[in-house]
């Protein structure tokens, strides 16, 4: 009898700790701001190494360093308008839009948010220069 009461003590002990440490949609989007940036700034030392040109590497990493003040806005307004919560009260779902619906992209559990692993691929694939393009036009 006493090894039920423990089982259901541990249970909702679990259960307390998991709606008490779901993320909010602040934490979802600030993660996914942060590794959007992440991803750009890589992305960008990708393309200028494969510059040859001294003088135009120079320019460019003078750019790179005014670009934090462009990325940050670009990138609020863009997590904005396109990564939502979806709140399950034990955990939560990350959100974006993509072509017109909304697909998970990774979990929020223990105050964390942790991306799926085939987004984590999908992304190492991701052309920054091409997706920026796109959205300018």
């Amino acid at each position: 009898m006493k090894f039920k009461y423990l089982i259901l003590l541990v249970l909702l002990l679990t259960v307390g700790v998991l709606f008490f440490t779901n993320p909010d949609e602040t934490a979802h989007k600030a993660f996914i701001k942060d590794r959007f940036i992440a991803l750009a700034d890589q992305k960008i030392d990708e393309e200028l190494e494969k510059i040859n040109d001294p003088n135009l590497k120079i320019w460019g990493n003078l750019g790179k360093n005014f670009l934090p003040a462009l990325e940050d806005k670009f990138v609020d307004e863009l997590v904005d308008t396109r990564v939502r919560r979806k709140n399950y009260y034990l955990f939560s779902t990350t959100q974006v839009l993509y072509n017109e619906s909304w697909i998970p992209v990774g979990i929020g559990v223990y105050n964390k948010i942790y991306l799926f692993p085939k987004v984590e691929e999908r992304l190492q694939e991701f052309n920054v220069k091409e997706e920026v393009f796109k959205l300018l036009k």
